[in-house]
C-alpha cells in the first residue's frame, strides 16, 4: 500500500556523539510518523560514531548514511540537504532526541496551517535530568498559533527567551525555503541563526505550538560549551540587522536581545564571553 503521506527527510549531523547516538536513533525510529527519509551525516567521527550509523542503516532501509572528512556542521547539514527528498525538511542533532510524536505533530501543524514553518519547543537534558529551560513555559499555550514573518519576530523579540527562535532543530521547514538557502561553511557556531532569519523571511506564513516534542541535550565539550561566540555573533548581528531593516522591524530591539543573551550566556554557560558588550549598539550605529 501506498504511503500517500508528505515524506520527511530527517538530517542528523553526527560527529563524535557515540555516547549518545543511539538514543537519537531510537527515538527517530520510534516515531509514529512512518513516511521518513533518514539522512544520517558523518562529519569525520573519530569514536565509532560511523560504524553505529552504518549498523542501523542495515537495521531500517529508510536510514541513508553519507561521509565526509571533519568540515563542521554547516557543511553536514548542506550535504544532508543536498540529498534530501522529502516534501518536508527537519534536523535533529547527533546527540539530542525526539518525542515519538514528534514528526506527527510538526506535520499536522504546518498541513493544517498551511504554513512554511513549523515549530515547537524543547526541553533542556543535563547529565540525564531534564529541566523546562525556555520562556514561554510550556503550560502557557497563549501564543500557539499562526504568524507572518513580522510579526512572528515580534513575537520572539517580546515572549520568547534568545535560545527557542534561533536553532534548526523543533522545527519542520518546507524544502522550497532551501533553494538559494545555504549553511554559510565557515561558521562552525551559531550556523543556525545565521540561517533562520533567512528562512523566517521566506516564509508566508509560520505555526507554533508550546508542546516540547525536541529533547535538546547540553553536554560538556560541545560547540556552544566551548567557543568564543564573538566573532559569530557579530556576523550574525549584521546580518539579523539588514534583515530586519527589510521588514521595517525597529533594529534596536536587537541590541535588548543581544544584551539579554550576555547575561544568559553568564548565568546558564562557560561562554568565553566577548569583553566587548556594545558590539550590536555599534553594529547598528554603524548602519543607521
Amino acid at each position: 500500500m501506498v504511503d500517500e503521506t508528505p515524506k520527511v527527510s530527517m538530517i542528523v549531523p553526527v560527529y563524535n556523539c557515540l555516547k549518545y547516538l543511539k538514543d537519537c536513533l531510537d527515538s527517530i525510529l520510534k516515531q509514529t510518523y512512518h513516511n521518513l527519509e533518514i539522512i544520517l551525516v558523518d562529519d569525520g567521527s573519530t569514536d565509532g560514531s560511523l560504524k553505529i550509523c552504518v549498523e542501523y542503516a542495515h537495521q531500517d532501509s529508510r536510514i541513508r548514511v553519507f561521509h565526509q572528512d571533519n568540515q563542521g556542521v554547516s557543511v553536514a547539514r548542506n550535504n544532508g540537504i543536498s540529498h534530501a527528498t522529502g516534501e518536508y525538511l527537519c534536523f535533529v542533532d547527533g546527540d539530542d532526541k525526539v518525542s515519538e510524536n514528534y514528526c506527527e505533530h510538526l506535520v499536522s501543524l504546518i498541513e493544517d496551517g498551511n504554513a512554511d514553518i513549523a515549530m515547537t519547543s524543547y526541553l533542556l537534558l543535563i547529565n540525564d535530568k531534564y529541566y523546562v529551560n525556555q520562556t514561554p513555559n510550556p503550560e502557557d499555550e497563549s501564543l500557539n498559533g499562526i504568524y507572518h514573518p513580522a510579526t512572528w519576530l515580534a513575537a520572539c523579540h517580546d515572549y520568547f527567551d534568545v535560545f527557542t527562535p534561533v536553532v534548526m532543530w523543533g522545527k519542520l521547514f518546507r524544502r522550497k525555503l532551501f533553494e538559494h538557502a545555504h549553511f554559510a561553511d565557515q561558521l562552525t557556531m551559531a550556523e543556525d541563526a545565521a540561517m533562520i532569519w533567512q528562512l523566517y523571511l521566506k516564509a508566508s506564513r509560520l505555526v507554533f505550538n508550546n508542546q516540547t516534542d525536541y529533547i535538546y541535550r547540553r553536554r560538556q565539550g560541545s560547540a556552544v560549551d566551548s567557543q568564543n561566540p564573538a566573532p559569530y555573533q557579530k556576523r550574525i548581528a549584521e546580518e539579523q540587522f539588514s534583515l530586519f531593516q527589510l521588514i521595517r522591524f525597529d533594529p534596536e530591539d536587537l541590541v535588548a536581545d543581544y544584551r539579554s543573551y550576555l547575561q544568559g550566556s553568564m548565568q546558564t554557560t562557560n561562554f568565553h564571553l566577548s569583553k566587548n558588550a556594545e558590539l550590536l549598539s555599534a553594529i547598528i550605529q554603524k548602519n543607521s
